[in-house]
């Protein structure tokens, strides 16, 4: 009889702790989601992106497309924020889409 009372108890102690986490689990978002598609997300909502051309890019961003680590951006599409405090490079890098953002003075912001 106290081996039945002691394993009831046991096992109503594991139920309770068991509902315990899965309640923190489900108001806890902060992992649900990679950091980078919070950010994007975020641009998303915050920022209207249009297409710039390339007579438009800032003399900042030229320069900092020179480097070797854009070459072929020409082939790539490059957006502005409308309050031109960002842009985004879109550019394929073998089989994947590679995402650069600058800033207005042709910062790297987010790599």
């Amino acid at each position: 009889m106290k081996s039945l009372l002691l394993l009831m108890a046991l096992g109503g102690a594991s139920y309770v702790a068991h509902a315990q986490t899965d309640a923190q689990h489900k108001g806890d978002t902060t992992t649900q989601a990679p950091y980078e598609n919070k950010v994007d997300n975020l641009y998303r909502q915050q920022e209207d992106m249009v297409e710039i051309k390339p007579e438009d890019i800032p003399q900042e961003l030229k320069t900092t497309l020179k480097q070797s680590r854009y070459q072929g951006w020409e082939q790539g599409s490059l957006t502005r924020s409308s309050d031109g405090k960002v842009y985004e490079l879109h550019m394929n890098k073998g089989k994947k889409m590679k995402v650069y953002r600058f800033d207005g003075q042709g910062k790297l912001v987010n790599d």
